[in-house]
């Protein structure tokens, strides 16, 4: 069948504006670009091997799983979109620290 059969072509004038993670050294800053419906800030920094996190100053644990952030407190997980995550273990760490989109974070590279 033809493509246009299927509808006519879109426009993608509409595309996300996602700023590039700044690298450093041996650390990466980046920001919170998205919340996702548990709360967790979705960051612009892909996954990767992390020694910790920081963000507003206080040092963050990278867990290998949300389930070990059990009793933590704010931590940082590889997420599900390939991008690091801010997360509260069964919380929602929007609401819990009031954290905003363009949230500055740092990870530090092991």
């Amino acid at each position: 069948m033809p493509l246009e059969e299927f509808g006519g072509e879109l426009d993608y004038s509409a595309v996300l504006d996602i700023p590039e993670p700044r690298v450093e050294g041996d650390r990466v800053e980046g920001q919170i670009i998205y919340f996702d419906r548990f709360g967790n800030g979705v960051t612009n920094i892909p996954c990767g091997r992390y020694s910790h996190g920081e963000i507003r100053g206080e040092r963050l644990e990278v867990l290998s799983h949300f389930r070990e952030g059990e009793g933590k407190g704010l931590s940082l997980v590889c997420g599900s979109f390939g991008l690091m995550e801010v997360f509260v273990f069964m919380e929602s760490a929007r609401e819990r620290f009031s954290l905003e989109p363009g949230e500055g974070v740092t990870l530090w590279v092991s």
